[in-house]
């Protein structure tokens, strides 16, 4: 299983570094300054610690005026392509992860992009969310407990609950 995700995430890369390749030739490239990479280095720093990559650099490029606001959405995905998928790798290599809840975070994270946002009433956002949530507790709680067999707790032989105390006054 964890092959076939590596192989899988190798092969979306490769394909993509094609694609991108592709458009920076026909394209007019621009040359990244120094403010733009230093950006990019703190907002993926902070994604590897939790802090999600596109807020931090939504709200840099609004305060910078570094990017025009029409450009941010694609600028965003253009950009942090690359590193997330570097993440992805480390990640998945390094920290066990339950074959079902990736198949399941992956699963909700397509049917997320599914659709665009301003299509979706926030009603079926958050109920399909929910769905899929339950559904992977659900699977982790199940894996857990088959695999997670806790030893019972030792009983004492003067009762179930514990050892016997003395009477009271003695």
């Amino acid at each position: 299983m964890l092959a076939a995700t590596l192989a899988t995430l190798a092969l979306f890369t490769l394909s993509y570094i094609a694609v991108w390749l592709n458009a920076l030739r026909t394209a007019s490239p621009r040359t990244p300054s120094l403010a733009s990479l230093i950006t990019g280095f703190v907002t993926n720093f902070f994604d590897t610690l939790g802090i999600g990559s596109f807020a931090t650099t939504t709200s840099i490029f609004k305060f910078t005026r570094m990017v025009p606001d029409q450009l941010i959405p694609g600028t965003l995905n253009a950009g942090h392509t690359i590193p997330t998928i570097f993440q992805a790798f480390i990640y998945i290599a390094a920290i066990e992860v339950d074959p079902t809840t990736l198949l399941l975070m992956i699963a909700g994270a397509v049917a997320g992009s599914r659709k665009p946002v301003s299509h979706t009433s926030f009603r079926m956002k958050r109920s399909g969310a929910f769905r899929l949530t339950s559904r992977n507790a659900g699977f982790s709680s199940k894996r857990s407990a088959e695999t997670q067999q806790l030893p019972a707790p030792p009983k004492h032989p003067a009762t179930s609950i514990g050892p016997k105390c003395p009477p009271p006054g003695i």
